[in-house]
């Protein structure tokens, strides 16, 4: 089982590894006194192909319910375009900009590449889902980026050394991925190195067997040195690592000034964003000291195209950072969304709407902004085409597949004693998507109907799973997990103050069954709890002090619908991943992966057949 430690690069963070550095680093040359130097990097990370915008973000402003259309490629590209305001800068994506939505499942890596052209960015950092369909795939995507031949985007990292002849290393061509790239801007040079995270990518993903992953902190120091070395006295860290891997990375390494980051999809802004239902994780910028005691400037961008920071960097003569400043962008458009009487959603006339603008102004990150027209009309063209997609096969139904949320709660679901077919495959198609997982779960009120007997398209998927929902794996104890298990039926089988909740927080799994008693009371309900072992196909009884990884949803990963054991859980970053995966275009995947959807073995139920049955 999975032991609940950080992570691997945290634990080699811990420990001191590169004093020998130090002694070189101090021997190097002290460079002479230049100009002060102010440097704007505009960034983003991890926007998962999701091109459009989120139309129906919910906010809360002044206590109300709100909704607003937030971000998407075409608005990154315009508030991209906006802060390049003549100051030198450097535009930086750092990494994951695949897999996540239909846009990449459908048209691979082409729809991505063409808008982030359209922003061109001085450097792309390599993240761990750029590598989920091989190397191969990658290559494709690098040659996109390539093939407009204006940007110039330079493909960083230090730690990431595929072997010659592959497909990011070929034989006598130019290097594909490099360990860093010295930009000159504003006639000052500063240089960018990129760092991958290697433990997710060789768990998680499929790179090359003969590409090889680095330590993170052993590139990172190597490429720093390289960079002393030739006279650069600015150093930007381009990673994606996570924030707390980029917090212990930077404290072991000397001369490093920034690090944009990704990987986490961490939310930093001020502090008045709270008001708006958001939760920042600190302030944008974060400042940060180096092994040098030096300040360094750190930064993240959020996640899905919603945000774009704009950080500003203050250099002395020295090239020691003396100030840390610059904002979040979180660009809207200008229609403002607030229930009516019957509890519909409907817009604002305008001045309703431009009073709710005026207060969510309140905090700097807010920016209505239009979108870029290039960026747009590449997006609506996808679009369109996506659209004439979801009506493609994807595979068959040879039977219907039921649903209902509690086994035996709507008779005329035609389920039998063990319930929902149709969530059982869905959290089977979750497992099958983590070589992590000791097992996957899904709550039935995030899978919405059944699937009829006949052909299943891209439209089917949507409907069954039409929430944009991301998949992350969790890391619990056995009593964990049961408790976990208790809280999902509690909360639509014992009243709080006479209100039950609802039952779609019911529990589904895939490679985790048990015996459910819902005359029992809390605590009692479920026994014979039993994991199936993955190598061997064998069920073994669950250990409460056992370690488990889970593949769940986001949704109820972050305590909702009652699952308040994994809400606990998830607040500690240490024992959670976020996959980057849609769960529908984790689904879309298994589907075209098996061509005919059946209902699982009855054996392989996370719901056991009451003993008169079996």
């Amino acid at each position: 089982m999975t032991d609940l430690l950080p992570s691997p690069l945290l634990r080699r963070l811990a420990r001191p590894a590169i004093a020998a550095l130090f002694t070189l680093l101090a021997g190097c040359a002290t460079l002479p006194p230049a100009e002060p130097f102010k440097l704007r990097i505009v960034h983003i990370n991890d926007h998962h192909a999701n091109l459009e915008p989120q139309r129906g973000f919910d906010l809360t402003v002044e206590g109300l319910p709100t909704r607003v259309e937030l971000g998407g490629m075409p608005r990154v590209v315009s508030a991209m375009r906006q802060l390049d305001d003549g100051r030198p800068l450097l535009k930086i994506h750092a990494g994951d900009a695949l897999t996540g939505t239909l846009f990449h499942t459908v048209f691979g890596v082409a729809a991505d590449a063409q808008v982030m052209n359209l922003g061109c960015f001085d450097t792309f950092t390599l993240g761990n889902h750029e590598f989920d369909e091989g190397d191969a795939a990658l290559r494709r995507f690098l040659d996109a980026l390539r093939a407009d031949g204006r940007c110039g985007t330079a493909v960083l990292s230090a730690n990431v050394r595929p072997a010659a002849g592959t497909p990011l290393a070929p034989g006598g061509g130019p290097a594909l991925v490099q360990p860093y790239v010295v930009r000159s801007v504003g006639g000052v040079r500063v240089g960018i190195v990129g760092l991958t995270i290697k433990g997710k990518t060789l768990a998680s993903s499929q790179p090359l067997p003969s590409t090889v992953f680095l330590e993170e902190v052993d590139a990172a120091a190597d490429a720093v040195a390289a960079l002393r070395a030739q006279g650069v006295r600015h150093i930007v860290l381009a990673t994606h690592l996570g924030l707390q891997n980029d917090l212990a990375l930077v404290r072991r390494l000397p001369e490093v000034d920034v690090v944009v980051g990704g990987d986490s999809h961490t939310l930093l802004a001020s502090p008045g964003l709270a008001e708006s239902g958001l939760k920042p994780a600190g302030p944008y910028p974060l400042q940060a000291t180096n092994a040098d005691g030096a300040p360094v400037c750190v930064v993240q961008a959020w996640e899905y195209a919603k945000a774009v920071g704009a950080l500003d960097v203050t250099f002395d003569a020295t090239g020691r950072v003396t100030a840390c400043g610059g904002r979040l962008v979180l660009p809207i458009g200008e229609t403002v969304q607030r229930q009516d009487a019957a509890g519909r959603w409907a817009a604002l006339p305008a001045p309703e709407a431009r009073a709710v603008r005026e207060v969510l102004a309140r905090s700097p990150e807010w920016q209505v902004l239009p979108p870029d027209p290039a960026a747009e009309a590449v997006v609506a063209g996808y679009a369109r085409q996506l659209g004439e997609r979801l009506r493609e096969r994807l595979g068959e139904a040879p039977a219907g597949l039921c649903h209902e949320r509690v086994p035996g709660g709507t008779p005329s679901s035609g389920c039998g004693p063990q319930g929902s077919d149709t969530a059982q495959v869905v959290a089977q198609a979750f497992l099958q998507a983590s070589r992590r997982a000791h097992f996957a779960l899904q709550n039935a009120g995030g899978v919405r109907t059944s699937i009829p007997q006949g052909t299943i398209s891209y439209d089917t998927a949507y409907r069954v799973l039409p929430f944009a929902n991301t998949l992350v794996e969790m890391e619990l104890t056995g009593a964990e997990v049961a408790a976990m298990l208790e809280d999902a039926v509690s909360f639509h089988r014992d009243p709080v103050n006479g209100v039950r909740g609802s039952d779609g927080s019911h529990p589904y799994a895939a490679g985790l069954r048990w015996s459910l008693d819902l005359n029992q009371p809390r605590g009692r309900r479920f026994t014979a709890l039993e994991v199936r072992d993955r190598a061997t196909g064998r069920w073994l009884p669950l250990q409460p002090e056992g370690r488990y990884v889970v593949m769940t949803n986001d949704y109820i990963a972050g305590g909702k619908d009652g699952y308040a054991t994994l809400g606990r859980v998830h607040a500690d970053p240490t024992r959670w991943v976020d996959t980057g995966l849609y769960y529908t275009q984790t689904f879309v995947d298994f589907i075209r992966a098996h061509g005919a959807l059946r209902p699982v073995p009855p054996d392989e139920y996370s719901h056991r057949l009451p003993p008169s049955a079996r």
